[in-house]
């Protein structure tokens, strides 16, 4: 008899309404607040969003983000658990991210990391989706004359972020997030562990 057995999988770890749309909108506030002070990063992205990433601002130093940093970090570990990980991660990094409309990111990885983390503080509709690519793309040649797609054969996979949504991955893993058609900005902390 047959069977098929599911080898080397990639997982996303996805947590909903981590906190109240209350606290979200403290953090939203914030976040404009240090946009104003400090230049934005991530010099030689295309795709125009705001960044803290490669700045003088530091969220970890940055105590009004201190309860998300603590939950974020419990929640990596907890999918490090279902690794079977033992080791405790601690946050190498975390950095602001405001998309205006039209904004958006291209592909990429979070090299020099294990865990990669994105919560979503502000989403409103239509303001990007983040879009995760299958590790073996671009390398493989697909299957062909697929009738369908599913978790199986996909290339990409597409979450539609929402406020208070945490996803967590391997750092390993590429992914974008498509443009901002939203009158209104997405907001997002990004960390590494």
């Amino acid at each position: 008899m047959a069977s098929v057995e599911q080898l080397f999988p990639v997982c996303i770890y996805i947590e909903q309404e981590l906190f109240s749309v209350e606290q979200n909108r403290k953090w939203k506030e914030r976040a404009i607040e240090v946009k104003k002070q400090y230049q934005a990063g991530g010099k030689g992205w295309e795709g125009g969003t705001y960044t803290t990433n490669n700045t003088r601002y530091s969220l970890h130093s940055d105590t009004v983000f201190t309860p998300l940093v603590e939950a974020v970090t419990e929640h990596v570990n907890k999918f490090t658990d279902l690794h079977c990980s033992d080791f405790t991660y601690k946050p190498l990094g975390g950095w602001l991210n405001i998309s205006n409309k039209g904004d958006f990111q291209e592909f990429h990885a979070h090299n020099d990391s294990i865990m990669s983390a994105v919560y979503y503080i502000s989403t409103p509709v239509n303001s990007g989706n983040i879009v995760f690519e299958d590790p073996k793309q671009p390398d493989m040649l697909p299957l062909r004359n697929l009738s369908m797609s599913n978790n199986i054969n996909a290339d990409r996979i597409t979450y539609e972020p929402r406020e208070g949504m945490l996803l967590v991955f391997r750092s390993y893993l590429r992914h974008m997030v498509t443009k901002n058609m939203s009158d209104e900005s997405r907001v997002s902390i990004a960390f590494n562990f």
